[in-house]
């Protein structure tokens, strides 16, 4: 009975996660290739897919339970959203992004992963690229308004490695600056584009490996 109220829980919660509305993009779906979520729109049912496999229910309940304590200790701000506006190639999008947790100048992303199942090697580049996306987020909401100058209030990232396989926590450090400022902004650009157009289906190397709907892909490769 417990069980099934969560799944639906997250699976109702993940009706509207997905899939982009009024050209509104979630972060997650600029780190992962653009394929998957094209099937998710064909496919609705693979919505309740990915909730119901074990160890996104697993990490769902982790992260329910981080934010309890966080609420509970007054340590920071779980689970923050934040949203900036981007213009490419003569059109608006809205980029969305929920952060595990925020605090004075830096934030956290925490991750459940399995090594004993599959061959991890942390840290993973899309978590990499996924929490410098939410601190440059995170740094123009803070210089909304300002044009000459960008003052880089949070300068430090942490991935939190959950290993459910080797009950073991990990935590790496990814500084943050004007350079990075600048790069990671073309390279939302980019994955704007990437994500519209579909020009580089995965978009990383090996990310066919893990995926779930490898199945239904037409561009699955071994």
């Amino acid at each position: 009975m417990l069980i099934n109220e969560l799944l639906k829980g997250f699976i109702k919660e993940a009706q509207t996660y997905y899939l982009p509305s009024n050209n509104t993009l979630w972060v997650s779906m600029l780190i992962q290739c653009p394929y998957k979520f094209r099937l998710l729109r064909e496919i609705p049912s693979l919505k309740a897919l990915i909730q119901l496999q074990s160890n996104v229910l697993i990490g769902n309940l982790i992260h329910k339970g981080i934010e309890y304590y966080i609420a509970k200790f007054d340590i920071g701000i779980g689970e923050r959203y934040v949203r900036i506006e981007k213009n490419v190639d003569g059109n608006h999008y809205t980029i969305t992004g929920r952060v595990d947790v925020v605090d004075n100048n830096y934030c956290y992303e925490i991750k459940t992963i399995n090594t004993v199942i599959n061959d991890y090697r942390i840290p993973l580049r899309p978590h990499i690229e996924q929490l410098l996306f939410y601190l440059y987020m995170l740094n123009k909401e803070f210089n909304e308004g300002e044009k000459d100058y960008v003052f880089i209030k949070y300068s430090l990232g942490y991935l939190v490695y959950i290993d459910l396989g080797k009950y073991t926590i990990k935590e790496i450090e990814v500084r943050f600056n004007d350079y990075a400022y600048n790069k990671v902004d073309e390279i939302i650009d980019d994955r704007i584009r990437n994500f519209v157009k579909m020009e580089k289906i995965p978009l990383y190397d090996g990310e066919c490996n893990y995926c779930l709907f490898k199945s239904w892909c037409k561009y699955y490769k071994r």
